[in-house]
This record gives structure tokens, sequence and C-alpha cells, in this order.
């Protein structure tokens, strides 16, 4: 059917739009609109029932469809003054008025299609895509005439990859593609063939188009052409929560796959308030922030498979399901750990859809050091790790699992940690493992003991792992070794031996290597019967895990036995340099010569020759090393027992320091990359920190305090941050004057990265007090910085006068990076002040001129991000948060929470469902510790006014004066706000509206809005 009106068509058979018979793009949902519209053109209809035939039931707010009425009315000439077109009727609806006539056939020229030539589209189960434009409204706004040629463009890609893979497309509108198929294999070969051919597609300047991509199968229902039911709003859910150039696939979608090549497990995500978890993945392998609503933390891969556990396991997860304390309580070696891990990855992550967090303690010493890592695995910021009491009450209200590893060294203080915590609440669960149980009421204990008769199993898995040929007649090892399986009398003997302990038969088995099965008993037997006074084999014994471990090590040729001896000093992992310090030495701390061998350590070699002996953990995703605790502990004693554990020590400790101090002061204070491999070594950087106070070298300790000091102010670590400015702060007068500066500066960063304003102050004074004594331009900027920071809300003017005489100095010193930074901040402090003009070039140059991975990167992206949220400028404001995106993900930060508000906004700004991103950002920010109920209702009302509804977006600020916000740049939109809605209410009015917003709390307005509370 083909209707009429004025000058334009529409087209119901090709689902066209025309004006004087040329096409012209319209979405789909536009389309659906006008033609539900112009079919009932008889009557007025309602919202509700334009929702429900549009949207199919999926939930959407009214602002989605306002902005479609609003498009609409753009493409047919009509707007919301003149309504000749499509007519508003206050709290009934809308009705199309104008003039329609109707016509049967096909226009444009050519034949229908008859009926025979049309294949049905697939029913039943079926995978389907979804494709979305990112920004492409505002696109279609700034560039019309690229868009249409790229939207051209764009559908012949997705129709041609729909055709290769068998595939039906049942929609032609750029924003909202969709396809079915038959077979999921089909469909995610559709999905990599459109994204590889849009990234190689030269798209026309500025438009880059980025592409979101969502793959759901489920059973749909076909109604006239048209699919219907949840799993296709499932779908387009999925590819509404991808960011652009991301493929996203549903669980649903994997489990039809023959292999997972090229997938990486998301986790389970909430991609809409009203639907359960998805568990999704991701397609390719390109580095993408956090999805929002994704479950955090996740637990640790199995490494390798569970043999033998099997009951145990079932018995784990099952306790886990119906108990709030479960114990795995076995001796060393019998897979506590390896246990748990399993668990984690396999209990029903539905019930912890906070996420599961897997704590190891075993290089932790006491309360405060379990606090820490607590707070760190948790991901909890803010007020919420203020202090245990906090963070448990926290924790207690978040459908969160934690794996506590290893609690017998620390067993009082997790079972004061776990009662508190169970106390606070009823939603988090704990699962420990221990040598023994934490005693604590309502405890479930799992023991664990002998493998047993799946011992020769396990020593058969990891004896062909480390040599494939053994037990075939071609064996390198020789004839003895032909035709050896699990039922061979000498592995069930070695099993037995070593008491079917996990850890001792793997150690077992690694020695098979370079051994003979044969020899292997027979170095076995020896051990026996010197660990035992020559015992005979003949009788019964058993060999404990510490016995286990000293025979491996005393198969190792002295250098490796040195080198282990050295690692044990390592409290967390450790990357190859930090293992090639441990290994070096004077030939005096080694001994005589072996072999030739003197002194030091060729570490790769040695290193390589402990991972094959399973005797050290390499973490392919990282690259990094670590000793399993057991073997850790091992190492530890043999070191001290060779007096080498003082010097071991202290060659960490000097390897941290060298480390830091390689850079300089200002290096550190600004390198990102450094940041993100300090968080990533910070067991090895706490290590070097305790001992140098402890040692009294109180330099190192503030050298190695400085290379923190990017996270500290970017909220990152900052429990950290407090334990070790308190632990600085009794021998401050140890410091020369310079250091004591460089401290000062420290405790700034963290009052900042706390939104501790008056600490911040107080810090940024005494540090410009001491900058008169002591000759440090560089440390002079970064304080008279901090001093203009905390002064740009409340008084921008005298913000931009500091940070004057600041770029004053900066330029006498000659270093770009600080002068950018202080640029930046005066394009907030511009931007505070009302100056919109100057602020915004002084942003969109400084944020051009920037590069590298230093702090001023950071602002001057920041800075350009806020001036072009005050203008509402959508698509500078993609760009600028792309830009910072790829920024923090190249050097390895995480993304802050504030992504999620800005994208959120854009979205609604742009015509979305307002709640939804913003719920996302308000779920985050909760998991994270932090309100953001005021930050939320400022969006809103942002949104509000966006809409020209004024009056309620006054209402809002009401609402949120005097309220902290999170964010700098959230004060500085709200002044602009208010002045603006002056310039629109008149002072009167808009003091009214705020007056009434007022009475309410943000809380009872995101309730009133429909916002769920923070999924904690």
């Amino acid at each position: 059917m083909i209707f009429s009106f004025a000058d334009y068509e529409l087209d119901t058979d090709r689902i066209e739009f025309r004006h004087d018979g040329v096409g012209v793009h319209i979405e789909p949902q536009v389309f659906d609109v006008l033609r539900y519209l112009i079919e009932h053109r008889d009557r007025v209809v309602s919202k509700i029932e334009l929702l429900d035939n549009v949207w199919g039931g999926a939930f959407v707010g009214d602002s989605a469809l306002t902005s479609r009425i609003k498009s609409a009315r753009r493409l047919v000439g009509d707007d919301g003054r003149s309504q000749q077109v499509i007519r508003t009727v206050q709290r009934r609806g809308y009705q199309f008025v104008a003039e329609v006539s109707e016509s049967a056939g096909v226009a444009g020229g050519g034949d229908a299609a008859s009926e025979s030539d049309i294949t049905p589209p697939p029913s039943g189960v079926v995978s389907f895509l979804f494709g979305v434009i990112n920004g492409a409204s505002q696109s279609w706004e700034r560039h019309p005439d690229l868009m249409s040629a790229a939207a051209a463009r764009y559908d012949e890609i997705l129709r041609q990859a729909v055709d290769n893979n068998s595939g039906a497309a049942f929609t032609s509108a750029v924003d909202g593609v969709g396809a079915a198929f038959v077979l999921a294999s089909e469909a995610v070969a559709a999905a990599r063939e459109v994204r590889a051919a849009v990234d190689d597609e030269p798209w026309p300047e500025p438009l880059q188009l980025r592409v979101g991509l969502g793959v759901h199968t489920g059973e749909a229902v076909v109604l006239q052409g048209r699919y219907y039911g949840s799993e296709v709003n499932r779908a387009a859910r999925v590819v509404a929560a991808a960011h652009g150039g991301q493929t996203l696939v549903s669980d649903a979608t994997i489990g039809l796959l023959n292999d997972d090549d090229g997938l990486t497990d998301l986790g389970l995500c909430q991609i809409d308030r009203d639907m359960p978890l998805l568990r999704l993945w991701q397609l390719d392998g390109q580095a993408f922030p956090p999805l929002a609503g994704a479950s955090t933390p996740t637990p640790p891969a199995l490494r390798t498979e569970l043999i033998g556990r099997e009951s145990q396991l079932e018995a784990v997860v099952e306790s886990v399901a119906r108990h709030r304390l479960v114990s795995i309580v076995g001796p060393g070696g019998a897979g506590k750990t390896t246990l748990a891990v399993a668990a984690a990855n396999a209990v029903d992550r539905m019930t912890h859809a906070a996420g599961i967090a897997f704590v190891e303690l075993a290089s932790l010493d006491d309360g405060n050091d379990i606090f820490r890592a607590l707070v760190d695995k948790t991901g909890v910021e803010g007020a919420a790790a203020a202090d245990l009491g906090s963070l448990a009450a926290h924790l207690a209200r978040r459908p969160i699992l934690l794996i506590l590893d290893n609690c017998e060294h620390v067993l009082d203080e997790c079972a004061d940690i776990i009662d508190l915590l169970l106390d606070a609440g009823g939603e988090a669960t704990v699962l420990a493992t221990s040598r023994e149980p934490l005693g604590i009421d309502g405890e479930v204990v799992v023991p664990l003991g002998s493998l047993d008769a799946f011992g020769p199993e396990l020593f058969m898995a990891r004896a062909l792992a480390a040599r494939p040929t053994l037990g075939l007649a071609a064996d390198s090892g020789g004839v003895s070794d032909a035709g050896v399986d699990a039922d061979d009398p000498r592995v069930v003997d070695i099993c037995q031996a070593l008491d079917g302990l996990p850890l001792a038969i793997e150690l077992a088995a690694a020695q098979l290597q370079h051994l003979t099965l044969n020899d292997l008993v027979s170095r076995l037997d020896a051990a026996l019967e010197l660990t035992r006074g020559g015992r005979s084999r003949g009788r019964s014994r058993h060999v404990t895990l510490e016995e286990t471990i000293s025979w491996s090590y005393d198969l190792l040729d002295e250098s490796g036995r040195w080198l282990l001896r050295q690692l044990g000093v390592f409290p967390g992992s450790f990357d190859l340099e930090a293992a090639e310090a441990a290994g070096r030495a004077s030939d005096e701390a080694v001994g005589e010569t072996v072999n030739g061998w003197t002194g030091g350590v060729p570490t790769l070699p040695a290193l390589a020759d402990l991972v094959a002996k399973n005797l050290v953990v390499h973490e392919s995703s990282t690259g990094r090393y670590r000793l399993l605790e057991t073997i850790r502990a091992f190492a530890w004693r043999r070191l001290v027992g060779a007096g080498e554990a003082d010097d071991a020590a202290e060659r960490l400790r000097v390897h941290v320091v060298d480390r830091a101090t390689a850079r300089t002061r200002t290096d550190r204070w600004l390198s990102g990359c450094h940041a993100a491999a300090v968080r990533l070594d910070v067991d090895n950087e706490r290590f070097a920190f305790e001992r140098s106070i402890r040692i009294g070298r109180t330099v190192d300790a503030l050298e190695i305090h400085i290379g923190s000091s990017y996270l500290f102010r970017n909220t990152s670590s900052c429990v950290d941050g407090r334990w070790w400015v308190d632990a600085l702060k009794p021998v401050e007068d140890q410091l020369a004057q310079r250091d004591r500066l460089w401290f000062t500066i420290v405790q700034a960063d963290l009052a900042q990265g706390t939104a501790d304003h008056r600490g911040g102050m107080d810090a940024a004074a005494r540090a410009l007090a001491l900058t008169k004594s002591v000759d440090d331009p560089a440390a002079e900027v970064i304080a008279r910085h901090f001093e203009a920071v905390h002064l740009i809300v409340p008084a921008p003017a005298e913000a931009m006068a500091r940070l004057v005489d600041a770029l004053d100095v900066a330029r006498a010193l000659g270093d770009p990076r600080l002068e950018q930074l202080l640029e930046a901040f005066m394009a907030l402090a511009e931007l505070s002040a009302g100056n919109g003009d100057k602020g915004m070039a002084i942003a969109e140059t400084v944020g051009h001129q920037v590069d590298g991975d230093g702090y001023e990167f950071f602002i001057a992206h920041f800075a350009a991000w806020t001036s072009s949220l005050i203008q509402a400028d959508v698509e500078q404001l993609r760009y600028w948060l792309e830009r910072q995106r790829r920024h923090l993900l190249q050097i390895g930060l995480s993304l802050p929470w504030q992504f999620e508000w800005s994208t959120g906004l854009v979205d609604a700004v742009e015509g979305g469902d307002p709640i939804a991103g913003l719920q996302r950002t308000r779920d985050l920010a909760n998991v994270e510790g932090h309100d953001l109920d005021a930050d939320i209702v400022l969006a809103l009302a942002t949104i509000e006014r966006h809409g020209q509804r004024c009056r309620e977006a006054a209402e809002m600020l009401g609402a949120i004066k005097g309220r902290e916000l999170g964010n700098l740049s959230h004060y500085i939109l709200a002044r602009y706000l208010r002045n603006d809605l002056r310039a629109e209410l008149g002072d009167e009015v808009l003091r009214e509206a705020m007056a009434e917003g007022a009475r309410y709390e943000p809380g009872a307005i995101l309730e009133l809005w429909g916002f769920d509370k923070p999924v904690s």
C-alpha cells in the first residue's frame, strides 16, 4: 500500500519514504510511527497504543516516542508549533490530520514480486543479528548529505553479508537493521563479515561510522513478515549494550556454536532492568570498556581440568547456594584453591549478580592487609571504603560471592571480618579455604583429603602434559616407559606414597619431562630412605607435601635451587624483570662454583625450567609469574635457612625503588603508564614501601609513594594511599625540605581522589609555603595547580589568576606537559566563570595538542568533554569521550563511572530512553561505593531542558542545590544550566521552581521517574 499526502509517499510494500518521488532516509521506528498514525488517522492514537504496536512490548520511555514524533514531523515539513500533519492532543495522544490518498501496487516503476518469489522469514528458534550506528541521529543532523551516502553503503554491506550467509533481513533502515538466520553459526559469520567490511570502508570525512552489532538466539513469532516476542526484544537490547565497533553474542547463541574461537566471556550483564541477566560474549579481541551492567568482579579461570573432585565440587556448589559461609578445609596441597576456583566458575552467576571476588590472602599478614585486599578485589571506593565497618555494610547488601583463599595464617582476623560482614546484611556469601575451620556460627565445612583412586588419573594427565609421547613405543624416554598408563603399578605406588595429595602428584609427574618412570621411582625411594632414616621399599610409608616439594627441589641444579629460594621473597606475582633482579647475586652469596656456574642466575632458562616442573606458575594472560602458596612458603623457609632472606628482601626493595627513580618525580606524577604498572605490581610495591619505612629509608618510601600519585588523585587505590600517608607522617621530620614538599603534594593528590576539599586546600597551602625555600619549579607548578583546582567551582576568577601565575613558572621551566595541564584547567576555570567561548576555545586547542600517556592528556580531554557537554554538542562529546576511552585503555587504567553517565545523557538527548543508561550508571557507581543520585538528577534536568521543559528542569536543579556532585564538570554544567534557565524563565519563576524542587530528595525524584533502587 502507498499512502500519499502533500508531496510525500509512504510505501509499506517497499518500506520506503519518498519526497517528490525521491527516496528519503527514515529510521525504522519513525517509519512505523508514521504508518500506524496514517492507518488510524480517523482517531486519536494514545501513547500507550503507539508504544505497544511500534516497539512490540519492549520497555521504552515516553521520550523515545517523543523523539520519533519529532523526527517524523521534521521529515514531513511539520513542527510542534504548526502541527499541520501530526497533531498532539494533550493528555490523549497523537492524530495524523493531513489529507491522505491510498493506492495499491509498487510505486516508482517495476513489477511487484509474486508471492511464490518471496522467501518466508525463518520461524521458531532463530538467531537474530541486529546492528546500530552509534550517534547516527547527530550525524544526520550535522552531515545529512554525507550520511545519506554512508547509510546507503552501510545498508549494502549489511544486506550482502546477510545474503552471503543465508539470512533474511526484516528491516532495511540503517539505525536498527535486523536479520534472522536458521543457524547460529551463520549469524556469527554474517556479523564478522559486516564488521570487517565496515572497518575497511573509507567513510567520507569527517564521518567514521561506529557500528555496534549483537547476535542473540531464541524462539520468536512471525506475524505478517515481522518478528515479535521477548527474544526479539532481548536481541535488540544486546546490540544496544554494544559499544561502537563492538560485536556482542549472547550465551544462548554460544551454546549452538561448534567452537568459541575469538570469543571473550564478558560475564553476566543487566542489559535491561525488566529483563533477566544475560551472559554476553565479545566477538574478536579488540579492547573495549566494561559493559554497562556487567557483573564485576569475575572469578579467575580454571587453569587445568579438575580431576577426581567432582563430588566435592558438587557439595561446594550446593552448599554455597544454601548457606552464607562455606569453608573448604584440608591439608596443604590438597587442591583447596583449585576446587574454590572451579566452584566459582560453576555456581549460579544469577544468584551472585554483583560478581565473584577472589581474594588471595597468602601474602597478607594482618587485618589491615585483608581490608585493603578486599577493597581492591571488590572495586569499592569512596565512603564505602573508608573503614572495615563501612566496607562490610556495603558488601553485605550486595549479592556478591567473596572467596577468601588461604585463611589459615590469619584465621582470627578472617573470622572477625566475616562475622562483621554476615551480621551487616543478608546478601553476601563467603567461600573460604583453610587448613582448619574458621569456627564461626553457621559455617558449613567441606573436607578435602586424598584423591585416593583418582590419583593415578591426575598423575597421567600431568605427566602427558609434561611429555606428550609418554607411553608410546617410540617415546624418547626409553622402552621402560612404553605402555605406561594410569593402571601401571609404578604409577599407583607413586600416588600412594604421595598420600594422594594433588600438588605432590603434579610435582612428581612434572619430573617426567626429563626422567623415565623407573628413574622417578628410584629417586623417590632414595628421598624416602633419606627422610625416613633408611626404611625399606617394602614397608608402608607416605610422603608429606613438604617432603615432596623438597624432593622436587633437590632434583634441580644449583641455579634452579638458588632461583627458587630467591623467588620466595615475592609476596605476590612478579614479572620477568623482577625475577631477574631476584636472581642477581654476588659470588659470595651463592657459594662455591658448581659445574662452572658461580653466583647469579641466567634467569629466563632457569625460570622456564621451574615453570615446566610446576614449581612456578606462569599466567599467560598477564605474562606474570607466581608461586603457589605452599611452594612460596617452602622457598621462603629455605631462603631463611640459607641466610639469604635479608639480602633477597633488600634486592626486591631496591628493584622497586630503582624502577621508580628511573623516572623523575615529575614524570612519575604525570605518567598514566607508570601508574598502571604500579597497580599491577601493588603487592611488591607495598612490600618495598613498608620495608623502606622499617629500615629507615624514608626517602625511598617517598619515591615509591610518588609513583602512586596518579592512582590516588583518580580515586583508585585510595585505601593504600591513606595507609602510606599515615606511615610516612611519623617520620616526616626526617625528610629534607624538598622531600617534604613532595610528600605534601602526595597528600594533596589523596585529598583530590577522596573529594576531601578542605584537606586538599590545606595540603596545597603547606606545599606552597615549602616552595619558598626549595628550588623545584616543577613541584611549585604542581602545588600552585592544586591551590587553583579547589577554587575552580567556588571562585573561578581566583583560580584563573593562580593558574596564570603557575603557567609563567611552567613556561620558564620549559615542560610542555605541565603547560598543557595548566591550560586544560584554565579552560575549566573559564567555563566555570561562564566564559563559554573562551573556555571552549582553550579546551579544543589543548585537547588537540596533547600526546602521550600523561595526566595532562587526561585533563585536556576532560576539559574538551566538559565544554562539549555544556554546549550540548553531542557529536563532539562522543568524539572526546572516545579519545579518552582509548587513552585509558591503552595505558592500562580502568574507565570511571563518568563515561557511563555521559553516554547515558547523550543517548537520552538523542532521543533514547533516559532511564536505561543512567540506571546503569547509578548501579555501577553504587557497586564502587558512590552515591550518584544528585548527579543522575542533574542529567535528567539537562534532558528536560533539551526537551524545552524548563520548569521541570528548574525544579530538579532545586532538588540538588547545595548537594555534593561526583565530578567537577557536573558543577560547571549545573551552573550553566541554572543561568540558561534564568534567561528562559526569569529570576522569579526560576526561584519558585527551584524552591518547589528543594522539597524533594534526589532519590525521591528518581523514584518518580521510574528508576529502580541501585543494584546492590
